[in-house]
């Protein structure tokens, strides 16, 4: 199924993050698949809608499923069930094609919350956590919904936009997807309109840019989720210590290893196991980070010295030659391991992860 162009121009809170795949050399296959100079697919980027259903509570949902190509064989699927990422193949230094991002072989799963741990979908309206799901505006105190271990509030909440099905639109070589969380959601104030737009480009690039417009004085964190294991989303333990990760930060907000939230401390990283700023194999440090998990922190971005989006980190699996690099206009990054991750996804437990981009 093909869908019309639509334009949306809404939003006054923008977060924009990119991601840098590896480019590699026009193959002769490439050529006879319809791959241009330009490296689009037949002229232009490669863009298909597919509608499938799935049962939940007794309904059927339609869920949309978008799938975008360019000419290096990258292949992006999103659907519209927590604008989530399903799929991210890409060649390795051989051509071989792997699926690199963590997810479930079917919808319904995606839509157990029992299984779905947020994977892969936009977190909001606030991303991570915050303590006894409690806050204060303008001296007014909001209770948010607790779904992490019945006591903070993780990722929006219990039905955050990760669990909320989104309307969607094809603009020119970008999937766009909108969502409209209603006042009084999981406990926020004010209705809140998200526009997230998806865009592959022909030079590797996944662009997620992130606008939200608000009725009222609220908490907006908006993040995205996917979990990248550079060496295939079935590696395992083995390439996941194979994989070398490099942090441009300086400082991280510390936490009590008994409790994941930030006590407001934020400490430099210097001679500690969280200075990730030159790059390290995970196998030399991950076992090392208190308390035995390995990484689940967030990390302070440097800022960049011209402004907008600069680089955040970089991960790189020397076996496949695959090389991931984030860059965003946040100033906060989450790097998790996945050391609490249930087995019962399509992937190893264990894997490594640059999560999601955060503003604090």
């Amino acid at each position: 199924m093909k869908e019309s162009c639509l334009h949306d121009d809404n939003g006054a809170v923008d977060s924009n993050s990119g991601i840098k795949l590896p480019t590699f050399a026009e193959s002769a296959d490439d050529k006879t698949r319809g791959y241009n100079s330009e490296g689009y697919y037949k002229e232009e980027l490669s863009l298909d809608a597919d509608i499938k259903k799935a049962s939940k509570e007794s309904r059927l949902i339609p869920v949309k499923f978008y799938t975008m190509t360019n000419g290096n064989r990258i292949e992006i699927t999103v659907i519209t069930w927590g604008a989530t990422i399903v799929s991210l193949k890409f060649p390795d230094k051989y051509g071989r094609i792997a699926d690199v991002v963590l997810g479930f072989d079917d919808l319904e799963n995606y839509m157990n919350p029992s299984i779905n741990p947020f994977i892969g979908c936009i977190l909001g309206r606030c991303a991570n956590r915050i303590r006894n799901g409690y806050f204060t505006i303008k001296g007014k105190p909001y209770q948010l919904t607790t779904n992490d271990v019945n006591k903070h509030h993780l990722h929006g909440g219990t039905k955050g936009f990760g669990r909320r099905l989104w309307e969607s639109h094809i603009d020119g070589c970008s999937v766009v997807m909108s969502y409209l969380s209603e006042d009084g959601e999981e406990g926020y104030p004010g209705a809140v309109l998200t526009t997230v737009r998806f865009s592959l480009t022909s030079d590797n690039k996944l662009e997620i840019n992130i606008r939200a417009t608000t009725t009222n004085s609220t908490i907006v964190n908006i993040s995205h989720g996917s979990l990248f294991n550079l060496a295939g989303h079935d590696a395992g333990k083995k390439e996941l210590l194979r994989h070398r990760v490099s942090l441009n930060c300086d400082r991280w907000t510390f936490a009590d290893y008994t409790d994941p939230i930030p006590t407001g401390d934020i400490r430099g990283v210097g001679g500690t196991i969280m200075d990730l700023r030159v790059p390290k194999f995970l196998e030399s440090c991950i076992e090392k980070v208190p308390p035995g998990e390995g990484y689940d922190h967030n990390f302070c971005v440097t800022p960049s010295w011209h402004g907008g989006s600069g680089y955040v980190a970089q991960a790189v699996h020397p076996r496949s030659g695959r090389v991931l690099e984030i860059y965003s206009n946040q100033p906060g990054v989450q790097f998790y391991t996945s050391g609490r991750l249930s087995s019962r996804t399509k992937v190893s437990p264990v894997t490594p992860i640059i999560e999601a981009i955060y503003a604090y």
